[in-house]
């Protein structure tokens, strides 16, 4: 039985960019599945993405982060300079705490690992145009981990005498 998409707010295009056409297609399969979107786009690299995407924005686009050419990063933080209003959602298998960072600071809004089952990424997609920022949860912790972090060395450091700081 077909799952049907799910009667929540209606998405008016959505364009996925990934290099691997298994991959783009099993998602663009999923997506048409169980996601209410007009327009679906696929792209297999930065380069034709941000060629078209400059020109007809979507309202949505989930990027692979390790892409030919120009990475999924570069292309998300050129876009959002034309178009800042497109809402950006990571869609790898990397979870290193430096790359989740870099995606973030260029404009992602949202960072799911390819694990996450067909399901949650529809429920992630409708929750990211409904204005929220799912993130997987093993991201999530490393977010956590890397605040924790700061925090607690800056409280070291504060705690130290004037002279130890110097």
């Amino acid at each position: 039985m077909q799952n049907q998409p799910s009667k929540r707010n209606r998405i008016s295009s959505l364009a996925i960019v990934e290099d691997d056409s298994r991959v783009r297609e099993y998602l663009a399969q999923h997506i048409r599945e169980r996601v209410d979107v007009d327009e679906l786009y696929e792209f297999s690299n930065a380069e034709d993405a941000l060629q078209a995407l400059s020109v007809n924005p979507p309202e949505m686009a989930l990027f692979d982060i390790q892409l030919p050419g120009m990475t999924g990063i570069e292309c998300i933080r050129k876009l959002k300079l034309l178009h800042p209003r497109i809402q950006v959602m990571i869609l790898t298998v990397f979870d290193n705490s430096d790359t989740v960072f870099e995606a973030l600071k260029a404009g992602a809004s949202s960072y799911i690992l390819k694990n996450t089952s067909p399901e949650k990424l529809a429920e992630s997609i409708y929750e990211l145009h409904e204005g929220g920022s799912p993130i997987s949860s093993q991201i999530a912790r490393k977010v956590i981990e890397a605040f924790q972090v700061k925090s607690t060395s800056n409280e070291h450091f504060r705690s130290l005498s004037r002279r130890e700081q110097e």
